[in-house]
């Protein structure tokens, strides 16, 4: 969603060029000042090159037909305990019975699948991987992506509230377990040494088990909400994006 940062006007510059054409008179400086400001603020948006890069790659994946796998701890705990961080948030936010939602919406723009719906909001879940990295003092939003994934899925449904929930849930295992011999390797890799002392692994089981498991954490200071409203504004340029990354995809799919 992001744009070309050298077309687009900042919302600093747009309120310099609201200063300058509340100005009955303007030395030649501000006039070409006040054109070049105008002609920011009226340009064409175009996609940035962070844009461009991921399109030139599914353009590729999709010609030749490569497909790359996304893994990561991260996602893999997101989906494991997926019910679960549901059940916890459902708990702590008076959501009475809520269950994950199982249907994928599509228009002519965008493709969904909100994690919860209910009949004037949606809501979608982030499992927490650790303890520092829990957003307890944020007081909105601070994800951008995160905000335009709420912003397509109320798009999709015409809800017209969502929330984004983080929640603690303890990392499975077999992921906590991989998580200590990572850590154990990398001490052995800083010191090296072939073997830990006992005591060393400790510190680092112990240090890990506190990030992993939350049980002794009272349940509602485990789930973190923060309500975004639907803004047309926002989904119009949801519509702009697609049809520019469209345009430029059947550019890059004829020059490959």
């Amino acid at each position: 969603m992001a744009t070309d940062r050298g077309t687009t006007i900042t919302d600093r510059q747009l309120s310099e060029l609201h200063g300058l054409l509340e100005k009955i008179k303007l030395t030649d400086l501000q006039a070409v000042r006040r054109d070049e400001l105008i002609a920011k603020r009226d340009a064409v948006p175009s996609l940035s090159k962070g844009a461009k890069t991921y399109i030139q790659k599914l353009a590729i994946e999709d010609k030749y037909g490569y497909s790359k796998d996304i893994e990561s701890r991260y996602l893999e705990k997101g989906i494991l305990v997926e019910d679960e961080s549901i059940q916890l948030a459902s708990s702590a936010l008076g959501w009475n019975l809520i269950f994950k939602n199982e249907e994928r919406f599509t228009n002519d723009y965008i493709t969904g699948e909100p994690d919860v719906i209910a009949d004037e909001w949606l809501a979608d879940i982030k499992s927490s991987w650790s303890l520092d990295t829990f957003p307890f003092f944020d007081t909105e939003v601070t994800n951008k992506i995160y905000y335009w994934q709420l912003q397509a899925y109320m798009y999709l449904t015409g809800k017209p509230t969502s929330f984004l929930v983080y929640v603690l849930t303890n990392t499975p295992e077999h992921l906590f377990e991989k998580e200590v011999e990572h850590y154990k390797w990398k001490a052995r890799d800083n010191m090296n040494m072939l073997d830990l002392p006992v005591e060393v692994e400790s510190e680092i089981y112990e240090e890990l088990h506190a990030k992993h498991h939350f049980d002794h954490i009272p349940f509602e200071k485990r789930v973190k909400c923060f309500e975004v409203e639907a803004d047309i504004t926002a989904q119009k340029k949801i519509r702009e994006r697609v049809t520019l990354a469209r345009e430029y995809y059947n550019e890059i799919i004829e020059l490959i």
